[in-house]
């Protein structure tokens, strides 16, 4: 059983100085429409410390308009004007359920704020699975408290009658701050795996990555991946190859061990001439001896760092065996992009300029980024195009969002389907696939929450005018879709039920 831990205002009375005796020029409430300005306005003020406490902190950096990215970004901004931070986020367990080997499954609300504070050098940390850490609190420069109700969700921010107060008062602010410091926090994500290093050279030089794409080499591409994984689990570049593994690793299926063995020595056998990745000892009947080229490692003349790190989720997953060629090249350029990005993990570039630097279509990448969208690996921000028809279109921002387990999603899905009846999941589903978030639990569950609250009809009725926009169009987005089921009044006649 997990253990709340929440907390509430009625802790205020229970403080030294005690909330009755706060003069009103020490405190005030904060209105719900009031929030998102005051908090705004409490990091920007920020000049020696920030300490923030939320039990949600959903980040789509795809909706650079929304009140958790332009947290997202102040929080940053604090961070590069010198204030010091520290943010603790609630890591829960999903669907009340264990896996099969008794580990609790993980809720991902946080992940994505997580990974974009961490890769901008931001301190931030999850609480013990264990518990709930169910308060909402920031604290400045050790004088300033905002605490209430109030997540750091669109939903919380724009639509919930939250109730919030900013007490201006030094002793108030150290005691909530010694209650923080008591929280148990890790780092990572409890489940979160190791990763395995891709050299920067493997990406960028025209005889590796680009010559493997350029044939259509998904088998030689598979096959290096899985040999720097078996590199890193050696500890070693030289080391033998284990052909059952190597099976599992190119998805064979079959019986005949033996063609199999013929395969993977064939794609040895072109890694080694055509590519210069490696050098193998072939044994007859027995297990091949690798030699990963050193020029594999060499230092890049580039800006970015030597290598980038792909999880071992990416194989215990199964996303090594589920994603086509272009969609697992994309998520590779995605990573080494993203380091060379100071808006790490957003980073910018042409379709044309991405097709170019690989020499593929343009269609291979689109391709591949369209499929990590539609798997909810990848978020796209599309440059609004209305008003400035006569200006070129600016490039695409992406930012990789966390792996997940298809197999927990596949079960939370199910969950869903077996609460509300096939039809109305199926209609959920259907939504969620015009804005590409089949994928996103939550995105289903709220379209069967808002089929609920205002009918079949407006959801319709909705669904036929997000449907006339463009895939590329900004306005083809899971918000903008809540937003219009919420803004119809009538439903025209024409509309279907």
């Amino acid at each position: 059983m997990k253990i709340p831990g929440r907390l509430s205002l009625k802790v205020l009375f229970f403080l030294g100085c005690g909330f009755s005796s706060l003069c009103a020029e020490e405190s005030r409430v904060v209105l719900p429409r009031d929030y998102l300005n005051t908090v705004l306005n409490e990091i920007q003020s920020a000049t020696a410390t920030l300490t923030v406490v939320q039990y949600i902190f959903n980040l789509n950096l795809a909706d650079k308009n929304s009140p958790t990215t332009q947290i997202a970004r102040a929080l940053v901004e604090a961070k590069n004007r010198g204030v010091r931070l520290e943010i603790i986020l609630d890591q829960s367990a999903d669907f009340s359920d264990e896996t099969s080997k008794g580990d609790w499954i993980l809720d991902k609300k946080n992940w994505e704020a997580y990974a974009y504070l961490r890769a901008n050098g931001i301190p931030v940390f999850f609480d013990s699975p264990s518990l709930y850490t169910h308060s909402k609190i920031v604290i400045r420069d050790g004088r300033s408290t905002l605490l209430g109700s109030t997540n750091w969700s669109n939903k919380s921010l724009n639509e919930n009658l939250e109730s919030n107060v900013l007490i201006q008062n030094t002793l108030v602010a150290e005691q909530f701050l010694r209650w923080v410091m008591a929280i148990e926090r890790q780092t990572l994500p409890q489940h979160n795996s190791p990763a395995v290093s891709i050299p920067t050279l493997f990406i960028e030089n025209p005889n590796y990555l680009s010559a493997l794409v350029k044939r259509d080499d998904k088998s030689g591409f598979d096959l290096t991946l899985h040999l720097l994984k078996l590199a890193r689990e050696n500890g070693s570049r030289d080391f033998n190859l284990d052909y059952e593994n190597a099976v599992s690793a190119l998805n064979l299926k079959g019986k005949d061990r033996s063609v199999f063995r013929s395969q993977i020595t064939r794609v040895l056998h072109r890694l080694e001439r055509k590519y210069g990745l490696l050098h193998f000892e072939k044994k007859f009947g027995r297990d091949s001896r690798i030699h990963l080229n050193e020029n594999l490692f060499a230092k890049s003349a580039s800006p970015a760092p030597p290598s980038v790190n792909i999880p071992l989720d990416f194989w215990n997953f199964g996303w090594d065996k589920k994603l086509s060629l272009s969609a697992k090249v994309f998520y590779l350029l995605s990573l080494h992009y993203a380091s060379l990005s100071p808006s790490n993990p957003e980073w910018s570039m042409t379709v044309k300029q991405l097709a170019w630097s690989l020499h593929v279509s343009k269609d291979f990448i689109q391709q591949g980024s369209q499929e990590l969208k539609k798997e909810n690996l990848l978020s796209i921000q599309y440059d609004v195009l209305e008003y400035r028809v006569t200006e070129p279109r600016k490039p695409n921002v992406y930012a990789l969002k966390p792996l997940y387990d298809p197999a927990v999603l596949q079960k939370g899905l199910l969950h869903l389907e077996m609460e509300h009846g096939k039809e109305q999941f199926a209609r959920a589903v259907k939504c969620a696939e015009l804005v590409f978030a089949q994928n996103d639990f939550n995105a289903v569950k709220e379209f069967i929450r808002l089929e609920n609250e205002y009918g079949k009809e407006k959801v319709a009725e909705a669904y036929r005018i997000i449907q006339l926009k463009n895939v590329d169009n900004p306005k083809r987005s899971v918000g903008y879709f809540f937003n219009t089921i919420k803004g119809i009044k009538a439903v025209p006649s024409h509309a279907p039920s």
